[in-house]
């Protein structure tokens, strides 16, 4: 295919008297052609420029430590127009400027002019683009957190120990910054394969749907071991959390035994405080005004294993001794955490705690795992809801997904974080479930946890860009 100059050049050659007539019609019109794509590449540059230099002036105006327009719009002022003069020329002004007190949000316009190309006399020597942009301050916003932290079998030994240092340094982090006046508060949601409320929370609540106790009676029965030979010692395999884990057992080719004896025996059935999930898709959104199914409570399970959730409250040291009780059990099921930790910044029920939703409010939820997803639940489409005793991968990961995308949709925010499943699906997935790219931290070691957790408590605190 020939370029448009090749084009012109061979219509200029032409000697024909009604063609060169047509040639002119022709390169007039290859001319504009070639003006309008230049000009709307140059505005397209020019625009992305000037939007990146308004939303460094507004995060400028926002880290000031101003609290009034006057001072607010100055810091603005000083940081455009020292970079908008090397990079825009004298054209670039910010041309509206407001400051909300009370939401702490920084809300600017910039225009800039775009010389014109070839305009030939047709088109103006220049026409503007405009950006907004637009910033909250930190400070003086009321913050909501919700840890989602994993206690499954597989997080044993040195990493609960660095899981357990690393929630409480973001919790010094906001220790000081409630006694300098910010408005924050926390809630703690420790997950495996269940969540748990506390057997004796939530009892009388209409969300809630608490199985009474059963009595399962049965036939105890044993044949006792009288003698064994050819018996060797192997390695076994036992699954922690998904992890195979070795170890050595005792093989024999020959067991006698004695006559099995019989006795009645029973066992109750007892709520202890895990619960389980509502029908699919419902086990991934906060709908009890819409959809309004209890969620099930579970026979025994967690009780003394995975500590009780503490709803949002502004005691940091309640926080802490939930963060101190945990201990390492059970599989891995994600997605509940998630749900709990969404349930527990949200103004309506099951748990009301929350603020409404509003700009004067970031809801925050910090997610942290160690494993892939090993359960799921095991009957999704029950009517009344189901445990989480199912293995279908493919089924928890959806859900993980499904439950992240809708709380961001209500405005939470997500940070996630991994150690030691660096590019597994879960560890992708968790990386799409983050607000934002860099609100995902992945590492091979638990011995980074603390810095993380550091880093994401001074971003809730930073100014940052809403639009």
């Amino acid at each position: 295919m020939l370029s448009p100059v090749k084009i012109i050049l061979g219509l200029l050659k032409s000697r024909s008297g009604n063609f060169g007539v047509t040639t002119a019609l022709i390169i007039g019109v290859l001319i504009a052609v070639i003006g309008l794509a230049i000009n709307v590449n140059t505005a397209l540059a020019r625009r992305d420029q000037l939007q990146q230099v308004a939303d460094a002036a507004a995060l400028a105006a926002a880290a000031s430590g101003g609290n009034n327009l006057a001072q607010m719009r100055k810091a603005a002022d000083a940081y455009f127009l020292a970079q908008a003069e090397s990079k825009l020329g004298s054209t670039a002004t910010i041309s509206d400027f407001t400051y909300d007190k009370t939401t702490g949000r920084v809300t600017l316009s910039a225009t800039s002019d775009v010389p014109v190309f070839m305009g030939g006399g047709l088109l103006p020597s220049s026409f503007p683009v405009s950006v907004l942009a637009e910033a909250e301050q930190g400070q003086g916003t009321k913050i909501e957190v919700a840890l989602v932290l994993d206690t499954t079998a597989s997080m044993a030994g040195q990493k609960m120990t660095d899981l357990k240092a690393a929630a409480n340094a973001m919790l010094d982090v906001f220790d000081k910054s409630k006694k300098d006046g910010q408005d924050v508060k926390f809630s703690l949601v420790v997950f495996a394969n269940d969540v748990n409320l506390g057997k004796n929370n939530y009892r009388n609540e209409k969300w809630l749907s608490i199985p009474a106790d059963q009595v399962v009676n049965y036939n105890n029965c044993w044949s006792p071991l009288i003698s064994k030979s050819g018996c060797t010692m192997k390695t076994c395999t036992w699954y922690n959390d998904g992890s195979p884990v070795n170890y050595q057992c005792e093989e024999c080719t020959n067991y006698v035994y004695g006559p099995q004896t019989c006795t009645p025996a029973s066992y109750t059935n007892t709520y202890n405080g895990c619960v389980g999930s509502r029908q699919s898709p419902n086990d991934t959104k906060d709908n009890f005004a819409s959809f309004n199914m209890p969620i099930p409570g579970l026979y025994d399970g967690c009780d003394g294993y995975i500590p009780p959730l503490i709803p949002l409250t502004d005691n940091l040291t309640k926080i802490r001794q939930g963060v101190n009780a945990m201990t390492p059990y059970g599989d891995t099921y994600i997605s509940p955490g998630i749900l709990w930790g969404w349930y527990s910044l949200s103004p309506q029920e099951p748990l009301t705690e929350g603020a409404a939703y509003s700009p004067t409010v970031r809801k925050y939820v910090v997610v942290m795992t160690d494993g892939t997803n090993t359960r799921s639940p095991a009957d999704p489409n029950a009517t009344w809801g189901t445990h989480h005793w199912g293995g279908d991968t493919d089924a928890a990961n959806q859900n993980m997904t499904a439950t992240c995308n809708n709380a961001k949709k209500d405005g939470i925010i997500m940070y996630t974080v991994t150690v030691g499943i660096a590019n597994s699906e879960t560890d992708q997935r968790l990386e799409a479930c983050a607000t934002d790219k860099p609100m995902h931290y992945a590492m091979d070691d638990s011995d980074k946890l603390v810095e993380a957790f550091q880093q994401i408590a001074q971003q809730m605190q930073s100014p940052r860009l809403v639009r």
